[in-house]
């Protein structure tokens, strides 16, 4: 278990050579500590309790270098990460750990539902009403960016019984040639959709030369959904 917040005038860590900020989106909590302002980092999380006129930051568990972050119904933080290629190989799964910034977080764990392709993802709380729903968003695949798949969850990540393809229009195939995925960033919009942005890579073939892009989707629950059952 790391140690609980301190403050600091920097934000952080001594000695740190490289660094990510994100790429998950900020927070602001309604449950506990409502009103708090969280940026996931790389080993540690960024927040403001006075509306983002001071910062100060409290570690979270090591292993990881692109942090998304979401508050669970009972308060806790749930960080999903994209991990370290050490840890990525040790599983190829999404890596979880569950804290507070008071408390600190323990070591990372495997999601054994959410393959990982060593890729950033997004994750998002779309409600808190019954029954309430978190959404992540990533690429399905272990091998692969070009798999990407939205997910909801009822019991605060402890499992994702609903998925569709994003690109459920293409194959998988013709989504991997056309370099449909990679990163992404969730929001839930005023009415009530998800927006997301996707990463595209235009010349799978030369990552080197290839020119990127961001398309725009927006999706709402039905479409997520897809004829499902809740539960």
């Amino acid at each position: 278990m790391v140690h609980p917040a301190r403050p600091y005038q920097r934000l952080t860590s001594p000695g740190y050579t490289w660094d990510a900020v994100g790429p998950g989106i900020g927070i602001v909590t309604a449950r506990a500590h409502a009103g708090r302002i969280i940026i996931p980092a790389k080993g540690r999380n960024i927040y403001s309790d006075d509306h983002g006129a001071t910062w100060m930051y409290a570690p979270s568990a090591t292993g990881s270098d692109e942090g998304t972050i979401v508050e669970l119904m009972d308060g806790r933080l749930m960080r999903n990460d994209r991990p370290v290629s050490s840890q990525w190989e040790l599983s190829k799964r999404r890596r979880v750990s569950i804290g507070t910034i008071e408390g600190g977080f323990p070591a990372f764990s495997s999601d054994e539902t959410l393959l990982d392709p060593k890729c950033e993802a997004s994750i998002l709380r779309y409600n808190t009403d019954a029954p309430h729903r978190i959404v992540f968003l990533n690429s399905a695949s272990t091998t692969t960016r070009g798999k990407m798949r939205v997910r909801i969850s009822y019991d605060d990540g402890q499992s994702w019984p609903i998925s569709r393809r994003i690109f459920d229009w293409l194959t998988e195939e013709q989504a991997q040639a056309q370099g449909k995925g990679g990163y992404t960033s969730m929001i839930k919009t005023a009415d009530y959709h998800v927006g997301a942005l996707i990463e595209t890579n235009e010349d799978t073939g030369n990552n080197e030369t290839s020119h990127r892009s961001i398309e725009f989707h927006k999706f709402n629950l039905p479409w997520m959904l897809n004829g499902s059952t809740e539960p």
